[in-house]
């Protein structure tokens, strides 16, 4: 039995999974050349005029109006007319806006490999946003264009070391995951760092998930608190739940309810499940908000609608029998497990290990009421599911 209870501690995250990253490094922003002023018609007009001479800078210039509809109407054709004779006196800017065109079929076929021709032409002149996203295009591979990971390294490179935060983030994840390069966990956390410390908000959440976890470095909740709380102050959703795990728990930071419940419900609002969980608990026992049982079985209805509704459950067991931030209660630990177990899936079946490493310990009278209390909380969400509302009550 002691087995298994540890077999299914290794299968649950002791504080949070990791940020949704995906298996590469992020992408660009889908822009054109950046901010676009607010030229009035007459502005445009002297600027076509100048451009009908051979300025290369008034040409891109006038090519964005057309792009972006700006004191001319929008028109593609134009764009991509004004982008191509900047582009061919060399202007890197315009090779790079006809490289965007190209690999997104705006005003001529989409061609990614004359897109990253363009790309390529603007990237040897030192333009940062064109080695960016030669980067991820040999990082990912297009039609025409193989995947290339030493290659993408290399402009990756080449972009952070003129200061781009988000290629930096991405040298980063080359060298965690050894795509193109030998990994090399001291060397990623160097870049994690830097990317962090220009403000890139993605690698403060990681940082925050790495020091919170003990990956690649040494474990040190108050060091996952201070880049969680400044990925948070950008708008970083995925560091809320872990930011407001820690004030629950007192894990870095001081104890803070209050604050825990502010930011369950800030990633509750956008459909983490886990932190529906937590908020629907934080309401039914007035821990940091004032007690409110309809508002509870709200949240805790929100999360069996997710696909895998058992995970946060789970997580509310694990709470109670570990001691989390609360009393540990291996009754309750019990009657959360229970529910789990009985939504099904994948967590489902850990939550049965759970419940059967705790029938090892507790008496039948113990079980009896844990099971009582499971019917009685799965009861009151369904009965708020047709539209009953009804306190919870643990």
């Amino acid at each position: 039995m002691r087995y298994l209870l540890i077999l299914a501690a290794a299968l649950i995250p002791l504080m949070v999974s990791g940020p949704v990253l995906g298996d590469k490094p992020t992408l660009a922003p889908d822009d054109a050349l950046g901010d676009m002023p607010a030229f009035t018609p007459e502005q445009v007009v002297q600027i076509r005029v100048e451009a009908e001479n051979g300025d290369a800078q008034q040409q891109t210039v006038l090519a964005e109006c057309y792009y972006f509809g700006v004191g001319v109407p929008r028109d593609y054709l134009e764009t991509v007319k004004w982008f191509r004779r900047a582009a061919e006196q060399g202007y890197a800017d315009a090779q790079y806006g006809m490289g965007r065109r190209h690999v997104r079929g705006e005003g001529v076929p989409l061609d990614y490999t004359e897109g990253n021709k363009w790309y390529r032409q603007a990237a040897e002149q030192g333009h940062v946003k064109a080695m960016f996203l030669l980067g991820v295009t040999y990082h990912y591979g297009r039609p025409g264009i193989p995947e290339d990971s030493e290659e993408a390294v290399k402009w990756y490179r080449k972009a952070a070391e003129q200061g781009d935060a988000h290629a930096t983030y991405n040298v980063a994840r080359m060298y965690d995951n050894g795509w193109g390069v030998p990994k090399d966990e001291t060397e990623a956390l160097k870049w994690y760092l830097n990317a962090a410390e220009q403000g890139y908000a993605v690698a403060q959440e990681h940082l925050g998930w790495m020091y919170a976890n003990g990956e690649g470095v040494h474990k040190d909740n108050s060091e996952a608190a201070k880049w969680y709380l400044l990925a948070v102050g950008q708008g970083r959703e995925g560091a809320q739940y872990p930011l407001g795990l820690m004030y629950f728990s007192g894990n870095g930071l001081p104890r803070d309810y209050a604050e825990a419940a502010k930011l369950f419900h800030m990633a509750a609002e956008w459909g983490h499940g886990a932190a529906q969980c937590r908020l629907g608990l934080m309401y039914d026992n007035g821990w940091g908000v004032p007690k409110d049982g309809a508002e509870a079985v709200k949240w805790f209805r929100k999360v069996m609608d997710h696909e895998e509704s058992a995970r946060p459950l789970v997580d509310i067991g694990r709470m109670y029998g570990t001691g989390e931030g609360v009393p540990q209660d291996d009754v309750r630990a019990y009657a959360w497990y229970n529910l789990a177990r009985a939504v099904g899936g994948s967590y489902g079946s850990i939550a049965k290990v759970f419940i059967e490493a705790l029938e090892g310990r507790l008496t039948s009278e113990q079980i009896a009421e844990a099971q009582e209390l499971s019917r009685e909380l799965w009861g009151r969400i369904e009965a708020n599911k047709n539209g009953t509302k009804e306190d919870i009550r643990e």
